[in-house]
């Protein structure tokens, strides 16, 4: 939790720390593996891997580059003192319990460029975000997976305490 530096030599065939990111990059595909809380993620990235974050509770507030295209499964998790994140519109897809136990997220905004997977991914998105008040939908959604506003106890936004405001697109069919 209080990791704050990560450097992979120079010469690794496999991953790489370029630019001074604080992170560990997969070279061949670009994907961010491991962050800490001073995790600059570098333009070259274009994806952030499963767990890249999770656990990392003293990570307060991350850039994503429009690089970026997906931001896989329980990517933050438990990333407890994150409290605004901002997906640029390069992203098209988030994973399921990508921000679960994000407990001082307050606003997010998901740009249209997001495919919805299906209903059991977005169940838990945002399941334990007890300070989440504001989620803006973006254009260019379309519709929401069934579920996903109320699923009971298993998820959705049903269980969102704080959350007093979403904004919806016109086109939400």
């Amino acid at each position: 939790t209080s990791l704050e530096s990560i450097v992979v030599v120079e010469g690794n065939p496999v991953y790489d720390s370029r630019e001074g990111c604080n992170a560990i990059i997969e070279t061949k595909t670009n994907t961010l593996i491991c962050g800490c809380k001073s995790t600059i993620i570098p333009e070259s990235v274009t994806k952030i891997g499963r767990h890249a974050f999770a656990g990392c509770s003293l990570l307060e507030s991350v850039t994503i580059p429009e690089t970026v295209t997906m931001i896989e499964r329980k990517t933050f998790k438990d990333c407890t003192k994150l409290k605004e994140i901002i997906i640029p519109e390069s992203v098209t897809e988030i994973g399921e319990e990508a921000f679960k136990n994000c407990k001082s997220l307050e606003r997010i905004s998901i740009p249209g460029s997001v495919k919805l997977p299906r209903d059991l991914y977005w169940r838990d998105v945002f399941g334990g975000c007890d300070s989440l008040k504001e989620i803006t939908f973006s254009q260019g959604i379309t519709k929401l997976a069934d579920g996903f506003i109320s699923h009971g106890n298993s998820g959705g936004l049903s269980n969102l305490k704080s959350l007093t405001t979403v904004n919806l697109p016109s086109g939400v069919t």
